[in-house]
């Protein structure tokens, strides 16, 4: 049996949901875009990041739900692997540094407002929206949210399969079992020689998967 952990933005989606929030609602587009910059390079943690760049985004809860519901593009297959998943019985988790203020109005629309999910929290203040990142068993976490998120997982004894796309998906990928990846954490595994297998849409993760079970 497998556990799978599942990112959220440009992996179950087509694009990044918290990079068009931020490009629509975020005043100062060149100061996010620094932020943006200094995690790329390192220089601070995704988790630390998103705080910086969602704190002075005024705009209410409604606004955001309503313009992510409208842009949001689900790759194709999604739906099917989760009903896969289900009828074999693997647990399949989302976990995601992006924010519960789009991520679950997404879900609830497609019918899967019971998956297993962890996320950023958002809180909509005066100033702005803080993001708080809390891991599965309640502890607050500054940074490494998806490992520890990961490494949770990993209590249930099953293998896990890790599937991403983005820098921040390196880091749990490198402790999972198997890989499944595009994008930033393809062209890791692929520059380093490490396994893994590669998708575009959510059928290539149904054979992935199907090909794992039966391995």
């Amino acid at each position: 049996m497998l556990t799978i952990q599942c990112d959220f933005d440009d992996t179950i989606t087509v694009h990044d949901l918290g990079g068009a929030l931020l490009e629509n609602f975020a005043p100062m587009q060149s100061d996010w875009q620094k932020v943006d910059d200094d995690y790329h390079a390192g220089r601070i943690s995704v988790e630390e990041c998103q705080r910086i760049q969602f704190a002075n985004m005024k705009v209410g809860r409604k606004e955001v739900i309503e313009f992510a519901v409208m842009e949001v593009k689900i790759r194709p297959g999604f739906s099917q692997v989760v009903d896969y998943c289900r009828s074999k019985g693997l647990r399949f988790v989302i976990v995601s540094n992006g924010l519960d203020i789009y991520i679950d109005p997404i879900l609830e629309n497609l019918g899967l407002a019971d998956i297993e999910r962890y996320s950023g929290h958002a809180r909509i203040t005066d100033a702005g929206i803080a993001v708080d990142y809390l891991g599965p068993t309640g502890t607050p976490l500054m940074e490494n949210f998806k490992t520890s998120c990961l490494r949770y997982l990993q209590t249930g004894k099953q293998p896990i399969v890790c599937i991403g796309d983005s820098v921040s998906d390196i880091p749990p990928a490198l402790e999972a079992n198997h890989v499944i990846a595009r994008s930033e954490l393809q062209d890791h595994f692929k520059s380093h020689g490490l396994p893994h297998f590669t998708f575009d849409t959510f059928y290539d993760v149904h054979r992935h998967l199907d090909s794992l079970l039966h391995s």
